[in-house]
């Protein structure tokens, strides 16, 4: 299986940790091949990390997050890629990917989203909802990294509780290897 994480870049936040951080486990393990496809390559201090553990790291040409032109070569990119699932991670990474899965036909290929915070400014504007609760109806499972994320989305969206099957919760993820020897 092919597996496509598409975030923001790399810096030093915590979805950036948690990707630099279990990737690694993930790939080339059961069959599960892991690449990471970022949408600027400004302070991506946990690219390096992610390329010594055999990880390819790529990023898109435009190096700018929020040009439009992202939805066209990440399009370009899940196609020559042959992927089985596709992760979008934190904005406007799920807005650009939520528009690709509009654009691509591609059958059998998963498109997965995490939420990762449960505050974003989008949400003091009423008319995000609607935007937001469209680009979140293209992907396949939502995943929130905690209850209270969960929580938080269902509510700003005002998801209807007979469709809430595609959204998870999925606490985040620590490598605990990391602690053995403390």
């Amino acid at each position: 299986m092919k597996v496509l994480h598409i975030i923001n870049g790399l810096g030093a936040g915590g979805a950036e940790r948690l990707i630099s951080d279990i990737i690694p486990l993930m790939n080339r393990k059961n069959g599960v091949e892991v690449e990471v496809l970022l949408l600027t390559d400004e302070k991506n201090v946990f690219k390096e990390k992610l390329e010594e553990n055999g990880v390819k790291v790529d990023v898109v040409p435009y190096r700018k997050m929020y040009s439009p032109l992202n939805v066209f070569y990440i399009r370009k990119y899940i196609i020559k890629g042959n992927y089985d699932v596709v992760h979008a991670h934190l904005f406007p990474t799920q807005y650009w990917v939520g528009l690709t899965r509009v654009l691509l036909k591609l059958k059998g290929v998963k498109f997965i989203t995490t939420e990762h915070s449960s505050y974003n400014r989008r949400r003091t504007k009423f008319y995000f909802r609607y935007l937001d609760r469209y680009i979140y109806s293209k992907y396949d499972g939502v995943i929130s990294v905690s209850e209270k994320v969960h929580f938080n989305l269902i509510e700003w969206l005002k998801i209807p509780k007979e469709k809430l099957d595609k959204f998870v919760v999925i606490n985040n993820g620590i490598n605990v290897e990391k602690f053995k020897q403390a």
